[in-house]
């Protein structure tokens, strides 16, 4: 897989063009793809709510947010400055972090 997976984690995303909701839900690989056109300068990874069942289910559509490079991501239990843990998540949203 070319990413790290992160449970229950929400980073800053792009300003603009970078996010849809469930009700035009794309698939995960179309996101995913998008991240990787854009670049690892740019994209970072996504951030991923399945909406209908668990968030980390990438097998179906869902609402999506392409997360901003440069991030240190920490986790769930461990936020970072630009990436709130549990308490921003709050469940929503894990993310699907670009390996380097």
């Amino acid at each position: 897989k070319p990413y790290v997976h992160i449970p229950n984690t929400y980073c800053r995303y792009y300003d603009y063009g970078g996010d849809g909701p469930c009700e035009n839900g794309r698939s995960f690989n179309d996101v995913w793809q998008q991240c990787e056109d854009d670049g690892p300068e740019q994209c970072m990874g996504v951030m991923w709510n399945s909406c209908e069942g668990p968030t980390s289910d990438i097998t179906v559509n869902g609402a999506w947010k392409l997360m901003t490079a440069g991030h240190e991501v920490g986790d769930a239990n461990n936020p970072t400055a630009t990436c709130g843990g549990k308490d921003q998540a709050l469940g929503h949203w894990d993310a699907f972090v670009r390996k380097t």
